[in-house]
């Protein structure tokens, strides 16, 4: 938020005359974001972009950050800048302005200047978000926002010009800014002098030019009568000059034309007359405003200019052959229209201009001495054209077009044809007549605004039709006229009565054995003048096949609320009886069934139903029916019509069943034999006595902002061969660079893009014209815990196997009318916690709605830049109501009720045009009665008190997450800075997770409301009303290292000299065995496990065993192992793509398994599969620090591709893996699914965390460290509520907690099984390996007993085989160390431990040592 105060009142503010002497106010100022944040305003300088730094006038700044969103608009471009100041800055760069494809029309702007005219910005290339810019541009506020305006930017390519950039904003603070500007007393004096000395000078210059103005107009000549005329500046609504019934042309003999100056809603417009030539023999008067209008020129006698003109006119719509046009052109919501008439050689025509909610009305006549009259209406007036000409066999079409609210009507009429035509307003459907020839008298009658209709005398029926009933008010009140009428779809009989209505009547004429015949029709009036004072019900009539009538009684109801709310539709039929129910009057009362005297508007009888839908609006989608619009002054009332049963489609769809035996997929485990060692491994090599010893983390180490800074920017190392391909398309994706992989929106561009993103507790979905709805809009779901679907109870647990949340529930629904089978969906600006996704008409066409997506968003944010919303919806409206008062100014609020009983609220804000007007149709879809500019907002109600809430912040939204944290000892904080657009002064709605809510500082926690909605997989979530949030982590693992350690002891390193002994005496069997050959496989995942195992076994050898000589030999040989891969000689070669941007597998490639290596080529697990060679090399920089220079380069390599901190690192996504919403990481990758993401191994997941912590220590990062501190105390956290469950757990069912852990976490469901069995083994035992010093931090002992207890004690453990076996009796030495070391002893003593127990990623020698530190032996 920018400063808004003044500046201090200490500081002496220089005039402006004084700028000249600054060092800043005429330079470009290199700053940072929070510089230009920190900038002061003074009160003399208002409107002239001037702050100050101190009193250093500033108005033109140079930054350079990474850009981090882009905004698309349509006259100009919003980049987000982080410069790692601790802010970011949005830059404002202008684009061409759009203009419509006009005939004979140029475009008013130049191509290379901005709508107002000015030049555009400079850029040396394509920007896209990742990139690193340089910007020049004025210094401007945007509600209350600093912004850059853009002048020019240019790439910064290499690190050398950030560090140049960065030298100039110390110097320019060393040397100017750390100081305020002082300017000689003496010098100010004299400015001043020569200021007021400029001043004096310049009024006398403005005299002389008046008079020189004075004198010019009394030269001006008017053509017409030849009497002098002045310049005439006129006010308020008064119109042009006329002289004689002829318009006056002003006209200046030099050559230059004068204006008319107007205020107010007026525009500036000049006139000018024109005379043909003598051999027309007819006048032609042209009226001509300003604007988009061309000028032409003014011809006399003899061809020759009464006056000169300054621009001439070209006339190519201007044919030889034709004199005479009429054209039209207009500008906001009015349309350029075109008309000429070629029959004349000199036709008469004239031309109107006209702007804002005025029309136009224009006559044109063939008679070539008919005057010409132009009429000006205004309000809710419309524009009408009426050509009258000689009628023959031609048929003329006469077009009547609305505007608003209004629909259109077109009648065409032949030869001798009578009209009596009625175009109604307010909320009326659009209707189209066809009348035909009949001898009558002609009789026309156009109404505006809210006026009635005429009435034509009464014409026999000859058939039956279905007409539209205008019912008087309800409730026995008298409206004076006029007033809304309530609109009625019945039958009508031959006879003219409406079913068994009387005193209504109709004439109708044609052939009715056709079911194209030609109808036409007449507005009946009410047989009395007056309005019946009693509340009547409506007959509706509809024809069986049998011909047969069965009627209906449908009372016509309107629904006010005590605040004065608008129900624009109310469905209150109840299926099962057929029957409406009364509703009570104002008074409380039962309304009478009386059968008033309707006014009746006839349309054609459709052929197969006698029953027509009032809209034309065409309703094939999926389960949706259409309904009977009424209108009353109070609002509108839809009704669903009886005889339709409401199938409401709230129960949604399980996607699929949790299988009963797993996902296929490999075991993670190493199940191939290894071989004893043929001989055991000697001590050779020799201790270097000045052996550097690695970095080590410190308790008291602060970091203010460890997101800042990337790891690295420089490309992979050269033996990754790079290449530009993955099989895996990026479909529909606009944005450039690195794309996230595994994150919640990554369905948008999979399969067919249909699959839900969830937001949580939120979920959409394209629905791509199918689903519930048929929508082509995004579809909004939220399920509530009473909808949730659960698998069979497990027998030894009791706990039920899987819970899965429905989904294609479509409850709200935001679309466009222009939306249909050619829309395509895109992404863009694609972050670690948000996306756009734009839903455009047509490929290459402009979005018609954006829905800026991020994660736990308190609304479902739509915007719309002039497409015509439209609302639709899966399980039906009750009843759609239009709050009287607006939630915010500007802001329009609708409830939503549902047939299942929720009620949503949606507003909508508009940001130029006319606010949002919805108009239902069906019980299925509501449409906007015109073009909408500005944002439609979708949130579901709770409870009573939320909507107080909403209303609160509405109008404002999140379209992306900044990041930050720091560390300080033990506690870590981290920040989201939502980065928000809308109405700013609202806060940002955001709903936080459980996890959230437990870690809240007390200034958020403060900002907690009590609105409350289930998410599909973590619980209750509550919403939030701040800007940012601030989450504390105080138990930071600062003391957890290479070493067993547990939260009562630390870490423990001692061992006894008999325990020292044995475990030696197997590790020395261990670490003799092939590391070479072990680590060879055709499996990242395995060679890693494989890698880090020996690691293991060498870090127990020297730093609690204590033979360093040991050690040290078979160090050099896992240094021969690690070099293969770090040289990138293994058997499937890691390879850079390009395509999404990330290390991949190349099996994939070569094989054309996508499942190769459990995906790993399809961003699969890889923060599992890296996390190991990570921890590996760690550990080996551990041992021997003078490893690390030399593979630096490719450790961090594998870091970045996991865990890139920073959007400055261009080859890299942000946190592909580890989700800081969620508090832990995702595992699922390129593969499209039903459920969203998920994650099987929760202590694999902390393994990769541990890595990151370990290798920053070691290589000497330390803000990769302290993120790894705080990943594993996120983790910690956020694991104990959604993967590890005790008895106390109150986030998942309770009827799920028995299972004790998730099993695999979707998104979407929980399900208790693993990819590659349903062994509890399996189950349970994926969330315990690898064993590590910090999982006792994460798997705390409450959790293990309960768990052991559940499913592993009274010898059940003993009964598992394979080395599952070892990964159980490792974690119960968690809880119990002697228990654990006695049994992975037992081997080495009596031959009771088998080595087939042990895993192939998992060593004796760690479990021994591990056990028996803890245990204290």
């Amino acid at each position: 938020m920018a400063n808004s105060g003044s500046a201090s009142p200490e500081l002496e503010f220089y005039p402006q005359f004084c700028f000249h002497l600054s060092p800043t106010a005429g330079r470009w100022c290199h700053l940072q974001a929070t510089d230009i944040a920190a900038l002061t305003f003074n009160p003399g300088f208002e409107g002239q972009d001037v702050y100050f730094y101190l009193n250093h006038p500033i108005k033109w700044a140079r930054i350079a950050g990474v850009v981090v969103a882009i905004q698309e608009f349509s006259h100009r471009i919003i980049y987000t800048i982080d410069d790692s100041s601790g802010a970011t800055i949005e830059c404002v760069v202008a684009t061409p302005p759009q203009y419509p494809a006009v005939t004979n029309y140029k475009n008013p702007k130049d191509p290379d200047t901005s709508a107002d005219g000015k030049p555009l910005p400079k850029t040396d290339g394509p920007i896209d978000i990742g990139h690193v810019i340089d910007i020049k541009g004025g210094i401007s506020v945007f509600r209350d926002v600093r912004q850059i305006r853009a002048e020019k930017i240019t790439h910064l390519r290499t690190t050398e010009q950030e560090a140049v950039f960065w030298q100039k904003i110390a110097l320019l603070r060393k040397e100017v800014l750390c100081r305020p500007w002082v300017v000689d007393p003496k010098e100010v004096r004299k400015l001043r002098r020569e200021e007021e000395g400029r001043v004096k000078k310049s009024k006398l210059t403005g005299l002389e030019r008046e008079s020189k103005r004075r004198k010019l107009e009394e030269d001006t000549v008017v053509e017409g009568e030849g009497r002098p005329s002045r310049v005439s500046r006129k006010t308020g609504l008064e119109n042009g000059t006329k002289s004689g019934g002829v318009l006056v042309a002003e006209v200046a003999t030099d050559g230059r034309h004068s204006h008319h100056h107007r205020t107010g809603l007026e525009r500036r417009a000049t006139t000018r007359a024109e005379v043909l030539h003598h051999e027309s023999g007819s006048p032609d008067r042209r009226r001509r405003k300003t604007g988009l209008e061309p000028r032409r020129p003014s011809v006399g006698d003899g061809g020759r200019p009464t006056a000169r003109l300054r621009q001439p006119l070209e006339r190519p719509d201007l044919d030889e052959t034709m004199s005479g046009s009429h054209s039209q052109l207009r500008t906001g919501l009015e349309r350029r229209s075109t008309r000429s008439k070629a029959q004349d050689p000199i036709p008469s025509s004239l031309r109107s201009r006209q702007t804002g909610p005025e029309k136009t009305s224009i006559l044109e006549v063939a008679d070539h001495d008919t005057a010409l009259s132009t009429s000006r209406l205004t309000g809710l007036e419309r524009r009408s054209l009426l050509r009258k000409a000689e009628l023959g066999p031609a048929v003329r079409e006469i077009k009547h077009r609305k505007t608003g609210l209004e629909k259109s009507s077109i009648l065409e009429a032949t030869d001798d044809t009578t009209l009596s035509t009625t175009w109604p307003t307010g909320l009326e459907k659009k209707s189209s007549r066809t009348i035909e020839q009949a001898p009558a008298s002609a009789c026309r009658s156009h109404k505006t605004g809210l006026e009635r209709t005429s009435r034509p005398k009464r014409q026999e029926m000859t058939e039956d039709a279905t007409v539209v009933l205008a019912v008087p008010p309800p409730d026995g009140r008298k409206y004076p006229r006029p007033w809304f009428p309530i609109w009625r779809t019945v039958t009508v009989t031959a006879q003219g009565q409406p079913a068994a209505a009387t005193g209504a009547c109709v004439a109708v004429t044609g052939d009715s054995s056709s079911s194209t015949a030609s109808k036409r029709s007449h507005s009946i009036p009410f047989g009395s003048p007056g309005w019946t004072t009693e509340r009547p019900s409506v007959i509706i009539s509809t024809r069986s096949d049998s011909g047969s009538e069965a009627e209906q009684t449908i009372q016509a109801v309107s629904e006010e609320s005590p605040d004065g709310d608008t129900t624009l539709f109310s469905d209150e039929t109840s299926p099962a009886s057929g029957q409406q129910p009364a509703s009570s009057t104002g008074s409380g009362e039962v309304a009478p069934e009386v059968t008033p005297t309707p006014e009746v508007v006839t349309q054609p009888a459709s052929p197969t139903s006698s029953t027509q839908p009032t809209s034309t609006t065409d309703l094939s989608d999926t389960n949706t029916v259409s309904v009977i619009t009424s209108v009353n002054p109070s609002g509108t009332l839809q009704i669903l019509p009886t005889d339709v049963p409401i199938e409401s489609t709230n129960t949604g769809t399980i996607p699929t069943d949790a299988p009963s035996s797993g996902y296929p997929t490999s075991q993670p485990l190493i199940t191939s034999p290894i071989p004893s060692p043929t001989e055991l491994i000697s001590a050779t090599a020799s201790v270097p006595t000045d052996q550097p010893s690695a970095p080590s983390e410190t308790v008291s180490m602060i970091v203010p902002n460890i997101f800042a800074a990337p790891i690295s920017t420089d490309p992979p190392p050269s033996q990754i061969p790079q290449r530009k391909d993955h099989p895996a398309p990026r479909i529909g994706i606009k944005s450039a660079g690195p794309i996230g992989t595994n994150k919640f929106y990554n369905n948008f561009f999979l399969g067919n893009q249909t699959s839900p993103s969830y937001l949580f507790p939120y979920s959409v979905t394209w629905a791509r014209g199918g689903g519930a709805s048929g929508t082509w809009g995004m579809a909004i779901s939220h399920v509530d815990a009473s909808q949730r679907v659960y698998g069979q109870n497990d027998p030894s647990s009791g706990a039920a196997r899987y819970y899965i949340n429905p989904i294609g529930i479509h409850s709200v629904c935001l679309s466009a009318k222009e939306l249909g089978p050619g829309t395509v969906l895109t992404s863009d600006n694609l972050t670690d916690f948000s996306s756009l996704v734009s839903l455009r008409a047509r490929e290459g066409g402009q979005a018609v709605i954006q829905f800026p997506l991020v994660q736990g968003a308190g609304f479902v944010t739509g915007v719309y830049n002039g497409g015509q919303p439209v609302v639709q919806t899966g399980i039906f409206f009750k009843t759609v109501t239009r709050a009287s008062k607006e939630a915010k100014e500007g802001v329009v609020k609708y409830r939503l009720h549902l047939e299942d009983g929720t009620t949503w609220l949606m507003y909508a804000y508009h940001t130029k045009g006319e606010g949002l007007n919805l108009q239902v149709v069906n019980n299925g879809r509501a449409e906007s009665t015109g073009p909408f500019y500005g944002i439609v907002q979708v949130a579901k109600a709770s409870d009573g008190e939320s909507e107080k809430v909403y209303d609160q912040a509405c109008g404002t939204y999140a379209v992306g997450v900044d990041l930050s944290g720091g560390v300080n000892g033990k506690t870590g904080t981290y920040r989201f800075g939502f980065r928000k657009q809308g109405m700013y002064q609202s806060p940002v709605a955001q709903f936080a997770l459980p996890h959230h809510l437990s870690s809240f500082d007390d200034g958020t926690r403060g900002k907690v409301t009590g609105v409350k909605l289930q998410t599909p997989t973590k619980g209750v979530a509550y919403l939030v009303l701040a800007d940012s949030w601030t989450m504390v982590e105080t138990e930071l693992p600062t003391g957890v290292g290479f070493l067993p350690w547990s939260p009562e002891a630390g870490e423990v390193k001692g061992l006894s000299e008999g325990v020292r002994s044995f475990v030696k005496g197997v590790a020395l069997q261990e670490v003799s065995q092939d590391m070479l050959q072990q680590s060879d496989q055709n499996s990242m995942y395995f060679s890693g496990k494989a890698l880090a195992k020996f690691a293991s076994i060498i870090l127990v050898i020297r730093d609690m065993l204590g033979d360093e000589a040991l050690a040290l030999t078979a160090l050099n040989q896992l240094k021969q192992a690690f070099a293969r891969f770090a040289e990138n000689r293994q058997q499937f070669p890691l390879v850079y793509e390009g395509g999404w941007g990330g290390i991949v597998s190349s099996a994939s490639y070569v094989t054309g398994n996508s499942g190769a290596d459990f995906g790993n080529s399809y961003y699969n697990d890889h923060h599992f599969h890296y996390g190991y060679f990570i921890l590996t090399a760690a550990i080996i920089g551990h041992l021997d620090p003078s490893w690390i220079p030399a593979n630096k380069a490719y450790v961090n390599t594998l870091v970045r591709d996991v865990a890139n901190p920073s959007a400055a690192d261009q080859y890299f996504p942000v946190w592909r893996n580890f989700d800081w919403y969620h508090g832990h990481s995702w595992a699922h990758g390129l593969f499209d699914t039903l459920d969203g993401k998920d994650q099987e191994s929760s202590s694999e997941d902390t393994m990769a965390s541990y890595a990151l912590k370990m290798w920053g220590t070691v290589s000497g990062d330390q803000n990769l460290a302290a993120r790894g501190n705080l990943m594993l105390a996120v983790q910690a956290r956020s694991l104990n509520s959604y993967y590890l469950y005790t008895e106390s757990n109150t986030v998942q069912p309770k009827n799920f907690i028995g299972n004790k852990v998730a099993g695999i976490l979707f998104e979407n469901k929980v399900d208790h099984t693993t990819y590659f069995g349903t062994n509890i083994e399996y189950v349970q035992g994926i969330h315990m390996l690898p064993l590590l010093p910090h999982t006792p931090m994460v798997r705390r002992k409450e959790f293990v007993r309960e768990e052991w207890d559940a499913y592993f004690s009274g010898g059940r453990a003993e009964q598992v085989t394979g080395g599952w076996k070892g990964i159980l009796m490792g974690n119960y030495g968690t809880i119990d160390p002697r228990g654990g070391y006695d049994f992975f002893s037992g081997g080495g003593r009596g031959g009771e431990f088998k080595g087939e127990w042990l895993d192939g990623g998992a060593s004796l020698t760690w479990y021994l040592a591990y056990c028996a530190a803890l245990g204290g032996l």
